[in-house]
């Protein structure tokens, strides 16, 4: 089950709201852009027939041989993480240059931070509700999915703090980012056991 799981972490997730906050000043633009775009592609041919080209996808000579959607998640993850990258890049050269960014300047990390509890809460919601089980629908209770909410919000913040010059925070924030993947890559191993 863990192979069709798309979780790069959630330092993947709020690196992508960090473009936002320092676009123009980002020295590697063009490849953000390249990568950018292959996360998209990727994920048009990871969603496999739901996104209707799949069809037209299992015709072309070459791509043929690897339509399983699994294949294209790694390639959505590996770009994702290219990003990921370059933004901790940036972090980095923002702390080293003793680089300062405005608060206000910082609001879009708060995005994936609401997006995250929103979908925890409605998630839970319906994980109780009559509608759930008729359906056969996994929904997650907030005890399975309030942790990965709270991660969101750490690495948020740390990134948040690493942009407004704080030291300490870098270390931190690899740190965070190896627990959360940790946690989430063995997942199914502390449920099942060695």
């Amino acid at each position: 089950p863990h192979e069709l799981s798309v979780y790069n972490g959630a330092f993947c997730t709020v690196a992508l709201a960090w473009l936002a906050v320092r676009w123009r000043a980002l020295t590697r633009r063009p490849l953000v852009v390249a990568l950018l775009a292959f996360v998209i592609i990727t994920l048009v041919f990871a969603l496999g027939r739901y996104a209707g080209v799949y069809v037209w996808l299992v015709r072309l000579p070459g791509l043929n041989g690897v339509r399983a959607p699994a294949r294209y998640i790694v390639l959505f993850q590996l770009a994702l993480s290219g990003i990921a990258a370059v933004v901790f890049e940036d972090l980095v050269s923002i702390v080293r240059c003793g680089e300062r960014i405005p608060l206000r300047r910082l609001w879009p990390l708060a995005i994936p931070v609401v997006f995250s509890f929103v979908t925890t809460v409605l998630a839970a919601g319906l994980a109780r509700s009559s509608w759930a089980p008729t359906n056969g629908s996994g929904f997650s209770s907030i005890t399975q999915a309030g942790p990965w909410s709270c991660m969101m919000l750490l690495v948020a913040g740390l990134v948040a703090l690493t942009g407004r010059g704080r030291h300490w925070s870098v270390p931190a924030l690899g740190g965070a980012t190896a627990l959360d993947l940790g946690l989430w890559g063995y997942s199914y191993v502390y449920q099942e056991g060695p």
